[in-house]
């Protein structure tokens, strides 16, 4: 499966200035208001999918936030004697959630410099946090490949994050991912071996990564389709390959000196479906 596309801008309509005035008629403002623009097309793909990124973060943190609360009711309510495993069940419980926390901050969030540098450490203790509890386990290559620490953009590290998060889902019935990178010329180049029982790509997230627009995403699959944008914005290539029943490995080509926007869409060809879905079968 190769993804390698982009989406046009969304067109814009302004609305007249108008001014702001009490019930009696007095001027609340010395200056017109600033005009109100109203946005179509992808504007409100972003406003479903700011919604969905939503739905997904509350259901992975509801989990652990509701034990956490378990643990103090039983607590509160209890004579003493299981005082000790309800701590442990809070300590436990506050230790995931703090790790999901961490992560989707990392994902989904905004930050401040454009170029950061993560070590090898502090994106396994990433991963490690939001796995914590989980049936898989990422491995990070020590110093990628030997390359030394490799330099993203926020987009880029949100995009291999992404990644690790796609590949967990992959691993229903646990497993592991091994996470390489190595400076290859003006690219960066991403593998990721996903290994496990019935390691794949469920239908619905292959149809999110491929997707023109959100009108079929879902909480589950919303992930899935904001990697693929995070891909155009970077102009890189995602190639998913099954290479066993047990086994699936993700390509990821990031020019370094990424394009922030691609000038036309692209839809994906017929022979480039057929191997996406090729790379998801459940064998």
């Amino acid at each position: 499966m190769l993804i390698n596309a982009s989406r046009d801008s969304a067109s814009h309509r302004t609305a007249a200035p108008q001014r702001i005035t009490s019930a009696d008629g007095v001027d609340l403002a010395q200056s017109p208001v600033h005009p109100v623009r109203f946005t179509r097309g992808d504007d409100e793909d972003e406003l479903r999918i700011g919604q969905l990124l939503c739905a997904r973060l509350c259901h992975d943190l509801i989990g652990p936030a509701s034990a956490i609360n378990a643990g103090e009711e039983l607590i509160g309510e209890g004579d003493g004697t299981d005082d000790g495993e309800a701590r442990e069940l809070i300590i436990d419980s506050a230790r995931q959630l703090t790790g999901r926390l961490k992560f989707f901050r990392m994902i989904f969030g905004q930050g401040s410099r454009n170029d950061v540098v993560l070590s090898t450490a502090e994106l396994r203790a990433l991963s490690d946090g939001f796995l914590y509890g989980g049936r898989a386990q990422v491995e990070w290559a020590d110093g990628f490949n030997g390359a030394g620490d490799i330099a993203l953009t926020n987009d880029g590290l949100r995009m291999l994050l992404c990644l690790v998060l796609l590949a967990a889902d992959a691993l229903p019935r646990g497993g592991g991912v091994r996470v390489e990178a190595l400076h290859k010329g003006r690219e960066i180049s991403i593998s990721l071996v996903v290994s496990g029982a019935s390691a794949r790509l469920s239908s619905d997230v292959v149809d999110a990564l491929q997707a023109a627009d959100a009108a079929g995403i879902t909480a589950r699959t919303v992930h899935a389709y904001y990697l693929s944008r995070l891909a155009e914005r970077l102009d890189a290539s995602l190639v998913f390959l099954a290479r066993t029943p047990h086994e699936l490995r993700i390509d990821v080509r990031i020019p370094k000196e990424a394009s922030k926007q691609r000038s036309s869409a692209r839809r994906l060809g017929e022979h480039e479906v057929s191997r996406i879905h090729g790379a998801c079968v459940n064998i």
